[in-house]
């Protein structure tokens, strides 16, 4: 037979993962309004279309060499302005009409934003106000 030695700090630590696992069903919720409210919205839209928060504004620190290499060029600037209008126009479709609507524009090319629609974050937006309706 063996024997299990639980000791205080033990104890402590199993009556607190109790505790977290009663107030997950509550906290949950209120962990990610509060999220919301206190991230930016980079964050909140990576967030829905990833499942994590992604920092888009910084390098990643397991970036490739080459990676870093045009992370330093002078084309980052116009190629991070392009991504931001690309990442407000997803952020805009999605708070519209939902994750799933989103979705569908990988399996339709209908829904693809043209190039035209790349210049503002809302055009793209505006026209699937009618593919969504």
């Amino acid at each position: 037979m063996k024997t299990v030695v639980v000791n205080k700090a033990g104890r402590k630590f199993a009556n607190l993962t109790d505790r977290l696992e009663a107030l997950a069903g509550v906290a949950t919720p209120l962990v990610e309004a509060v999220t919301e409210m206190a991230l930016p919205d980079t964050v909140v839209i990576t967030t829905k279309i990833l499942g994590a928060p992604v920092v888009t504004a910084e390098i990643s620190p397991h970036a490739t060499r080459r990676n870093l290499d045009l992370a330093r060029s002078a084309a980052r600037t116009s190629s991070v302005r392009y991504v931001d209008r690309a990442r407000d126009s997803a952020a805009l479709v999605i708070d519209a009409h939902g994750l799933d609507a989103f979705n569908q524009v990988w399996g339709r090319r209908d829904l693809v934003p043209l190039r035209a629609e790349t210049s503002t974050a809302d055009a793209w937006p505006r026209r699937l106000q009618s593919a969504f309706a």
